[in-house]
């Protein structure tokens, strides 16, 4: 307690308050002391002057000044402590107990014997005695005989001296001041340590409530000011923690919106320092993981068109829009940008944001329309023209062409006819396993089914060719669910691919084996095999690995793609592994129904 500056402050202004009281009560007092001597000293001297004047006055009628009283003053002043003397009505001194040389001195000016003989009643002065040189009381009374004034008596004595008196009030004082400081003290240092006791735990509950301790409240400390205080700081602290509550909600909720976004999001302050970015802009940006709050984006980001679009709108446009391709491993992305300003309430620019879409897929799809597009007119302009040809042929000859002639020419109509027709067909099946909208009709088969009727089918082409077609199927039923014809139409394309490019007498291997609740048809030849960078592409619409021999075989390019979309429609997968030279083998997975 006594190290607290407030109580050291508090006290000293005390001491000093009671120092200044004490002196003020001192001089008080001095003056009171000296007032009341003087006052006394007054008194005595009337009454020692009364009594001489009695006892001198009926001695004057019948005798001489000095024979009266003379040879008895001088006892009566050492008797009474004070100077005696007896003047007549024109000042002369007749008789004086103590200074005999002011005899010789007319005493009619002083201002005692003259305010006597005029006002006939008692008269004082104050001044230097000669005799001694100090302050004295000069009290005169007049001396009446017969109704008559005929002198005054004079007594004088020294000013009393109020030393003692000073100091006894004083020790009294000290006393009394030092019992208040002491009782000052101690209940000062009670009410100090009532009012540190409530500041602390009104400090305690602000520091906690400053760390994050939002709930903590000051206890009720009564009706005076600190009380008032603790009241309106746990009204504060409620405040604070349903804002912040308010304010984390609104936060949590913007981040998880964010979080969820499909788009980039970014926002800069106005030295285009990050203030806010998702986890969409981190991996389109490849931003490493963090707290990136506060740095330059120019510094997390190595795309220069992020924060050039920023400095932009930064710098005075309204919005801004821009494409910009980003260098990855299966080929370039592309992000749309598009940036707005940030604004205070003022209007003044607080910054910028950022939305990054990323438009790969889109861009992908438009390629691949084109490509799609190209491909079938190319597909088609190759058989129309063939066609064309041969019809303005047979009908510009006049019957001039043989007959053998027409029936080549009628022939080759015939089979880009065909090559029209199954492409026609192709485009159509892989329309409709693309298409969502046109329901399949699943239902509870066996997997042997379709590959026993498609091998029987395709059979005879492949004897013609001198093929063995081997087919390795369980004994048991594989059940899985799907849509007859189109698994029929999935190993339709794999045997008849297989039959293509295998060699005359090659061989091909349809297997069906389960595992891991799974069926897994194999379609395994050996034939030219393929090379790597052709397995990334078999499955794209139109792709041929040699596109002259696949038109001369009769492909369309299109039955590897639907065999894609086949299995992806029964939630299946398709893979290839294929070695130049030595064969491929085609592995679809489905997954088995369940039991």
């Amino acid at each position: 307690m006594l190290r607290s500056p407030v109580f050291v402050r508090l006290y000293l202004a005390f001491v000093v308050a009671c120092a200044v009281v004490g002196f003020a009560v001192d001089q008080i007092q001095a003056t009171r002391i000296r007032t009341q001597a003087q006052e006394s000293q007054r008194d005595e001297l009337r009454t020692q002057c009364l009594l001489i004047a009695r006892l001198v006055a009926p001695s004057l009628g019948t005798a001489d000044w000095n024979d009266a009283v003379g040879t008895h003053l001088s006892d009566l002043a050492e008797a009474m402590g004070s100077d005696l003397a007896l003047i007549d009505a024109q000042g002369r001194v007749r008789a004086d107990s103590a200074d005999r040389a002011s005899a010789a001195v007319n005493q009619r000016s002083r201002p005692e014997v003259r305010g006597a003989l005029a006002d006939h009643d008692v008269a004082f002065d104050r001044r230097l005695r000669v005799r001694d040189n100090r302050d004295a009381t000069y009290a005169a009374v007049p001396l009446q005989v017969d109704g008559q004034t005929v002198g005054v008596v004079r007594a004088t004595a020294a000013l009393p001296d109020s030393a003692p008196q000073r100091s006894q009030a004083r020790r009294t004082l000290a006393f009394g001041l030092g019992a208040l400081a002491l009782l000052g003290g101690l209940a000062g240092a009670l009410l100090l340590w009532s009012f540190n006791a409530r500041l602390r735990r009104l400090t305690a509950a602000a520091e906690a409530v400053s760390a994050g301790v939002h709930d903590r409240r000051v206890p009720s400390m009564g009706a005076d000011e600190l009380g008032t205080l603790a009241r309106a700081f746990n009204s504060m602290a409620e405040e604070l923690r349903q804002r912040l509550n308010t304010s984390a909600k609104q936060r949590r909720e913007v981040l998880a919106i964010l979080k969820s976004m499909v788009e980039g999001v970014i926002a800069v302050d106005r030295d285009q320092r990050v203030v806010l970015i998702n986890d969409r802009a981190r991996r389109i940006l490849d931003v490493p993981d963090g707290d990136i709050d506060g740095r330059p984006i120019w510094e997390i980001s190595r795309v220069q068109r992020v924060a050039d679009i920023l400095d932009l709108v930064l710098r005075g446009a309204r919005e801004a829009r821009d494409e910009v391709a980003l260098p990855s491993s299966p080929g370039d992305r592309a992000l749309a940008l598009h940036a707005t300003q940030l604004r205070r309430d003022d209007e003044s620019v607080a910054g910028a944001v950022v939305v990054m879409h990323d438009i790969t897929g889109l861009r992908r799809l438009e390629q691949v329309r084109r490509d799609f597009v190209a491909n079938v007119s190319h597909e088609l302009k190759t058989p129309l023209t063939a066609i064309r040809g041969f019809v303005e042929t047979l009908l510009d000859d006049d019957g001039k062409t043989d007959a053998p002639t027409r029936l080549r020419f009628l022939g080759k109509i015939h089979e880009h006819t065909e090559r029209l027709a199954a492409l026609v067909t192709d485009l159509l099946t892989l329309s409709r396993v693309e298409s969502r909208g046109i329901p399949q009709h699943k239902r509870l088969l066996d997997l042997c089914e379709p590959i026993r009727a498609s091998a029987g089918l395709l059979e005879s082409r492949a004897e013609a060719k001198e093929i063995r077609l081997r087919l390795d199927l369980p004994a048991t039923a594989v059940n899985v669910i799907g849509d007859t014809e189109m698994l029929r139409q999935v190993v339709d394309n794999l045997l008849d691919n297989a039959i293509q490019h295998t060699p005359t007498a090659g061989s091909i291997v349809l297997r069906l084996v389960t595992e891991d609740r799974s069926a897994v048809l194999e379609v395994r030849d050996n034939g030219v095999g393929m090379e790597p960078h052709d397995r990334d592409r078999i499955f794209e619409r139109f792709y041929r690995v040699d596109r002259g021999r696949s038109r001369e075989l009769g492909g369309t390019g299109l039955g590897l793609s639907i065999v894609k979309h086949v299995v992806l429609a029964h939630r299946g997968q398709v893979s290839v592994d294929s070695t130049p030279g030595i064969g491929s083998t085609f592995r679809v997975k489905l997954p088995l129904a369940a039991s």
